[in-house]
């Protein structure tokens, strides 16, 4: 993070309008906007378990045993089947370099505007995420499962801390220094909602909407396994991705609107500098 800091003030430094100052300010200021966005879904949650409202585990467990769903038996299938095992793993994974990936396309292609409403969807997201697993507290799939089975290969790797959770909420953790390596967020899932933006954000790339479309399908699956998740975590976690595209959509198109205000160009709704940005007319502005 310092040295992103550092490296933006590097680059603000530099003579206004130089080529070297535009190249480098936009790519280092996605860069701040995302760590610190991580920071917040890491460290937030993890401090506001010590409130200690209701669970709500029996509620969403009991949903999904009511659609069917049985976790063990999801458990013995993929210890049965090793390769779909390792598919779901390494999409699992797949969230932060999706990311990236996302990020880079966008400011190499100049889809600024793109950019903005991505991070702005990314934030709203992380921060609905962190409210409602406050609000709707759970332990997770893992604090129901059989603790004997913790040494096989399907057990959720990336579930919440138990024994951490616990402490928080009971007040015997308060040194969170070091502590939040995972995320503490069950209901909804972050990983769910990422998948949904991820795929949302590739679709702009015509040749990488399929691609991104089982990539993200996958990575909602192997939330439910790999990440210790309810269905319904993934479900919430869905619904709250579609929320965050919307208000970052409305949100951004607003924004420059009263940007290019602003600046004295009310003909122009959209940047025109973006290359999926469209131009309006002045007779269209004027209405």
């Amino acid at each position: 993070m310092l040295a992103v800091l550092a490296g933006l003030c590097f680059a603000l430094c530099l003579p206004s309008g130089s080529r070297m100052r535009d190249r480098l300010t936009g790519p280092l200021q996605t860069c701040v906007a995302v760590v610190a966005i991580l920071d917040f879904t890491l460290v937030f949650p993890w401090q506001a378990q010590a409130f200690a409202l209701p669970l709500v585990d029996d509620t969403v467990r009991g949903i999904d045993l009511a659609l069917g769903f049985d976790h063990v038996a999801w458990m013995r299938w993929l210890d049965a089947n090793p390769g779909i095992r390792a598919v779901l793993d390494v999409s699992y994974r797949c969230m932060i370099p999706q990311m990236v990936v996302v990020i880079g396309l966008y400011a190499a292609s100049g889809r600024y505007r793109a950019l903005d409403r991505y991070l702005a969807a990314f934030a709203i997201a992380i921060f609905l995420t962190s409210i409602l697993s406050i609000a709707a507290p759970t332990r997770g799939i893992v604090a129901f499962l059989d603790p004997a089975w913790r040494g096989t290969p399907s057990w959720p790797h990336g579930a919440t801390d138990v024994a951490a959770y616990d402490a928080l909420r009971s007040g015997a953790l308060r040194d969170l220094s070091g502590r939040p390596e995972l995320g503490i967020i069950s209901f909804p899932s972050f990983h769910a909602a990422s998948a949904v933006l991820s795929a949302w954000s590739f679709w702009v790339f015509p040749s990488l909407r399929l691609p991104a479309i089982v990539l993200d399908g996958i990575m909602s699956i192997a939330t439910v396994g790999c990440g210790g998740h309810y269905v319904m975590d993934v479900a919430a976690g869905h619904l709250v991705a579609g929320l965050a595209i919307l208000l970052a959509v409305r949100g951004s198109d607003l924004g420059y609107r009263l940007l290019d205000r602003l600046a004295g160009s009310p003909a122009l709704l959209y940047r025109p500098t973006d290359p999926s940005a469209r131009v309006a007319t002045a007779e269209r502005a004027t209405r």
